[in-house]
Order: C-alpha cells, then sequence, then structure tokens
C-alpha cells in the first residue's frame, strides 16, 4: 500500500505546537521517592503531635492526684475552621503500625485507526500481509480499515514503604503493585467489560551500601528502555525488547567518579512472556527445562555537558532455555537455546533536545519480545534476529514536545521457512506529539508501519493513535 496521499497529513502533525517531554526514568524514581518521603515525615508528625498529647494528659491527671495544677507546656492552639473533608480515596495512609502506602496511576483512554490489518489491534505486532495467497493466520483484505477505542491502559498502583526494620539490617523495604486492564491471552468477555491483570508485583530491600535486592513480577534487566510511542505495545517485536516476568534480581549501584555504576543480574522465569509450548503437553518449555532465565546487566550513568540531566550507556544480555517432551521438526531436536547481546544509550544533547535508543541480536527471541514472535521454525531450527530503535524528542515548552523515532526487528530470511507466513523484517517510523496541563495529557501518534514476508507480499500500514490521560 502507498501512502503519498497522507504527506500532507504528517506535513500538519510535524508542526510544533505548544506542550510535553519524554518521562526521565531517573527523574521519575526520585520523584517517588521524595514523595514517599513526604508521607513519612507526615506521620512522623501526626505521631509527634499524639505523642505531645498524652504527656499533657498524663500532667494534667499526675496535678489532679496532687492537688497542684501542672501548667501546660504547649499553647493549645487557637480555634481554626473546620477542616473540608477528607477524600474517600487518600493519596497516601498508613496500614499497621509501620508501613505507609501511596496511590498513583491514571485514567486513559485510547483511539487507534488503522488503514490496513494488523495481527491485533489493541497490542499489534506485526501488519498482516494482503496477498491472496497467504495463510489465512496472517492474511487480511486489501486496504480494509480498522477503528477501535478502550480504557484498557488505565492504571492503578500502590507503592508499600516498609521503613528499616532492624532485623533486616536496617534494609530499606518497599514494594509495589501495578494494575491496568490490557488483557491480552486471557482478553475480556466484551470490549466494555475489561479485566484487571498485574504488571507489577515486587517487594524490594535496598541497603545503605548500594545493594539491592528485589522479588517478584518485575520489569526484565535487559533492554531497559522504553519508547515514547504505541503504549499498548510499546514497538515489540519491532525493535524493543523485554518485557515483566516474575524474578529474583540483584543490583549494586555504588558511586563511581562523577557517577554511579550499576551492576544488575537476574534468575526469571522462562517462557513467562511466550507461553511457549511446542508440544502442546500443558508444560510451559521454559519451565519444562528446569533452568531459570539468566539476566544481566553493566552501566554507567553521570552527567556531561547537560546540567542536571545524566548520560548513560549499558551493556546486556539473557540466556533462557527451552525443552519439549518430543522431539519437534526435521531436525529432532527437544531442546532449545535463547540469547541475546544489547546494549542502550540515553544521550541528553542539550536543555531541550535528547536522544535515546537501543540495539541487539540473538536467537529465539519470543519471550523477549524479539523475532517478530518467531522462535523455532517448522524444522527445528532456531530463529536469529538483530534489530533495534532510536527516538529523539524536542521539548519545546513545559507543554509540548515532538518526538520521532525509527525501529526494526529483523529475522535472519535463511531462518524463515517459504510460503508458510514468515516474516522476514517488521520496520516502523513514527512521529509523536504530546501536550501536558497539569494533570491532563493529550497524544497524536502516527507509525508507518510494514512487514515483509518470505515469498509473499508486504503488509503496510498507517496507524493513528489519539490518547488522553488523566494522571493522579
Amino acid at each position: 500500500m502507498k501512502t503519498p496521499y497522507l504527506l500532507s497529513v504528517f506535513m500538519i502533525l510535524a508542526l510544533p505546537l505548544p506542550g510535553w517531554t519524554a518521562e526521565d526514568p531517573g527523574q521519575k524514581q526520585r520523584q517517588e521517592e521524595l514523595d514517599r518521603l513526604k508521607v513519612q515525615i507526615q506521620v512522623l508528625e501526626t505521631q509527634n503531635r499524639q505523642m505531645q498529647q498524652t504527656l499533657e494528659l498524663l500532667k494534667t491527671k499526675l496535678g489532679e492526684m496532687s492537688g497542684t495544677p501542672v501548667p501546660p507546656t504547649i499553647a493549645p492552639p487557637a480555634p481554626v475552621a473546620a477542616p473540608a473533608p477528607a477524600p474517600l480515596i487518600p493519596k497516601a495512609f498508613q496500614i499497621g503500625k509501620s508501613t505507609t502506602v501511596s496511590l498513583y496511576g491514571f485514567l486513559r483512554v485510547d483511539g487507534i485507526v488503522d488503514r490496513s490489518q494488523m495481527d491485533r489491534t489493541h497490542v499489534p505486532m506485526y501488519v498482516r500481509s494482503e496477498d491472496p495467497g497467504a495463510p489465512a493466520a496472517v492474511r487480511a483484505r486489501n486496504n480494509e480499515p480498522a477503528f477501535s477505542m478502550d480504557p484498557r491502559l488505565t492504571r492503578i498502583g500502590f507503592d508499600f514503604d516498609g521503613g528499616t526494620p532492624q532485623p533486616l539490617g536496617y534494609a530499606k523495604l518497599t514494594g509495589k503493585l501495578e494494575t491496568d486492564f490490557d488483557t491480552v491471552n486471557s482478553g475480556p468477555s466484551s470490549e466494555s467489560r475489561q479485566l484487571p491483570r498485574i504488571r507489577l508485583a515486587y517487594l524490594r530491600m535496598a541497603w545503605p551500601e548500594d545493594l539491592t535486592v528485589t522479588l517478584g513480577q518485575q520489569w526484565d534487566v535487559i533492554s531497559p528502555l522504553l519508547p515514547g510511542v504505541q503504549a499498548h505495545s510499546v514497538l515489540w517485536n519491532v525493535g524493543n525488547l523485554g518485557d515483566r516476568r516474575p524474578q529474583a534480581t540483584v543490583s549494586y549501584d555504588p558511586v563511581l567518579g562523577p557517577g554511579r555504576l550499576s551492576m544488575t543480574g537476574s534468575l526469571g522465569l522462562a517462557g513467562a512472556v511466550d507461553n511457549a509450548d511446542l508440544d502442546a503437553n500443558s508444560t510451559l518449555d521454559g519451565a519444562q527445562s528446569g533452568m531459570p532465565m539468566l539476566q544481566g546487566r553493566l552501566g554507567y550513568a553521570r552527567p556531561l555537558w547537560v546540567e542536571k540531566k545524566d548520560a548513560s550507556l549499558g551493556i546486556w544480555g539473557h540466556n533462557a532455555q527451552y525443552s519439549s517432551a518430543t522431539a519437534i521438526g526435521l531436525a529432532g531436536q527437544n531442546r532449545f537455546h535463547g540469547e541475546s547481546y544489547g546494549m542502550d544509550l540515553t544521550l541528553p544533547m542539550t536543555q531541550k533536545l535528547s536522544f535515546k535508543g537501543e540495539a541487539w541480536q540473538g536467537r529465539n527471541l519470543p519471550d523477549v519480545r524479539g523475532g517478530i514472535t518467531q522462535g523455532v521454525n517448522g524444522f527445528g531450527k532456531v530463529i536469529a534476529s538483530e534489530g533495534g530503535w532510536s527516538e529523539l524528542t524536542y521539548k519545546f515548552s513545559d507543554r509540548y514536545a515532538l518526538l520521532v523515532g525509527y525501529a526494526i526487528d529483523n529475522p535472519s530470511d535463511g531462518d524463515i521457512l517459504d510460503q508458510a507466513g514468515g516474516r522476514t523484517k517488521n520496520r516502523v517510523w513514527y512521529l509523536g506529539h504530546k501536550w501536558t496541563f497539569g494533570a491532563m495529557e493529550f497524544g497524536v501518534e502516527y507509525l508507518n508501519w510494514v512487514t515483509d514476508y518470505k515469498g509473499l507480499q508486504s503488509g503496510e500500514n498507517d496507524r493513528f493513535n489519539f490518547y488522553s490521560q488523566f494522571n493522579f
């Protein structure tokens, strides 16, 4: 499908309009820590006032018993107007004796317009081929449009702060539970009955010596950056690797020179993302292998020429084993290896302009969102792939930012079978506008998405995404 007729639309979309900037993960983490500290201070102030009131009461009682009134050491507060009613759901509150909980999230609605059919509307991985001879699983009619609207990305999260218990060596004890409604695998009963799902659920212990242990469902250690568009699928299988899975992670982040070194490793559940079960015996191939997925990253972050903004560079990789009870394909293999090697770069170029991106290569990658969902071919051979993504963001003002990027996932043609719907390349270039007005955020995104097939006509789609988001 050709797209010259959309050039005028692109020019309009590219006009700088007044508002947003891409989210800085480090800034967000610092802000979350600051919010937690504020909550702790509020709790301590409340406890202090309660203790003072108790002391005054005891002094009064002692004075009554001795017959000598004891004057208060603290003057009674002056009369004040009645406080406003407390919100039904406070942003932060205390549970138990030592745990504080903070609420966060957003309400969001997305409207999506496709000029050609994707494999899935909400969480797409590739464009269907419009070749009449393509298998039904990847075939679509020529220029068949689609429209969708959904609130699936609406998010509710809870941050838990358990203080620094002495039995844990005064480690800072925190946790997180984060949910949304983007139920990809189980699916809702209807588009007005979305089901909740767990995004993140973990506990964390952080010691003063820069050592942190995290246990539970969290983001993969590899491929730590996220593109600024396509929030439903964050360009998985079109250049961006990494997802969330149950895992145990240890990180050591000491100060080194003008910056900070980061060393992170994890043991995770293989098969947690793609649910691969090649022999259909109801046991995930990753679990059946008897081995955890191993991930690691070595990184360094420090300010360069842009004041108060860190540049960072990281190298990372993963190793996983998958096993089937019966041999697969003509090669007669029943054990399959998956691995990746990559790097990530974040580079502030000026106070307004910044770059971020990742590059990688590997094989048997569906479980980490690579290879365009292809891991093992019909002959029982693993599929190799390489790719990455890059993105420039220009912040015109505090309210508006423009971003442009490119992403690609390029499996090895020799590992893809002919006329079987095998995908040989998945690529997208994109343009995004984001506006922020206090708690409200608006966005308009355009993606030109092309998927190549071996022996079949390519699929090409122009995808427009409009969203509104209320942050709390």
